[in-house]
């Protein structure tokens, strides 16, 4: 009975975060980029340029009150093929955050008319970035999407696993926000640097996304070749409290033994520990990589400190 309790508020927890990234995506458009008449990428950003166009043809029709019905309708054609290729959590998921976006984005211009934020498009470009950074790191963290590409995506990944799809959605988000900048440029009659600031705001989404999912004092693991293994394998124990394994590697052609010391350190000791391989072995080739996530000691983070 616990369990199934569990998994109740489990879910409702789960439903609570995708909720709130819907809510903060309505924000981040409504506050401040459309006033801004910057361009998201995806169809988030497709969808307000439909709906600057559409304020543009239509007498008495804002871009407030057309930018909810534009992004429904452009999420509407994803959702009904997620539903029919995905399914499962992520679907339902992805399909209650767009809903709540779209009724957050109906409501809003009627429930606060004067929040919007256009004083400024690079404090606009930011700030917007920054909510919907956050945005998309709720909707990942709870097994979701904010709709759109990201749907499109995950549908392509089943469908095409050996496909790059991170680097296909990026040119296309790309596009979409050049395009739309364009677009807008020509039909608000605004500069050019609408554009420039557009780029800035996708650019700051996506890198608060990826800081907020690495960590602001992310684990690196560093790939030590080396000849003195024996000595800087000591000094990695003195300095650092954590493990490290060591690798054994095929013969050089030099005749030197060498082997690989593998070691995961946080980003903030990288430099002691470059100190360290410099100091006992100036010739030792390393490399370093991003780790992502350690999950099988949750408390990696902050139980491993330097001494």
């Amino acid at each position: 009975m616990a369990i199934g309790k569990k998994s109740f508020w489990q879910k409702i927890t789960e439903y609570l975060g995708v909720g709130l990234a819907g809510v903060l995506i309505s924000v981040c458009m409504y506050v401040f980029v459309n006033p801004a008449k910057l361009v998201a990428g995806g169809i988030t950003g497709t969808a307000s340029v439909i709906s600057f166009v559409i304020s543009a043809l239509i007498e008495g029709v804002t871009v407030d009150s057309a930018m909810s019905v534009a992004y429904l309708g452009l999420n509407l054609p994803v959702i009904i093929i997620s539903l029919i290729t995905l399914r499962g959590d992520f679907t339902f998921k992805s399909i209650f955050s767009i809903l709540v976006s779209t009724a957050m984005l109906a409501l809003f211009p009627i429930c606060f008319p004067n929040l919007q934020f256009n004083q400024s498009p690079v404090i606009s470009a930011i700030m917007g970035g920054l909510i919907l950074g956050l945005a998309m790191y709720l909707a990942t963290l709870y097994g979701a999407s904010n709709g759109g590409t990201e749907i499109i995506g995950k549908i392509v990944s089943v469908k095409r696993p050996e496909l790059d799809l991170s680097n296909v959605i990026t040119v296309i988000n790309f596009v979409i926000t050049v395009v739309g900048g364009a677009v807008i440029v020509v039909i608000e009659n605004e500069s050019v640097w609408i554009v420039a600031y557009s780029l800035l705001f996708v650019v700051v989404a996506g890198n608060f996304m990826g800081v907020l999912q690495r960590g602001f004092d992310h684990p690196q693991k560093y790939m030590i070749l080396t000849a003195n293994y024996e000595v800087l394998s000591q000094a990695i124990t003195a300095n650092f409290k954590r493990g490290f394994t060591i690798v054994d590697i095929a013969p050089q052609s030099d005749g030197v033994e060498r082997k690989m010391i593998m070691v995961v350190v946080q980003y903030r000791q990288s430099h002691q520990l470059k100190q360290l391989i410099a100091k006992h072995d100036e010739n030792a080739f390393t490399f370093v990589k991003d780790v992502h996530d350690v999950f099988s000691r949750p408390t990696f983070n902050w139980s491993y400190k330097n001494k």
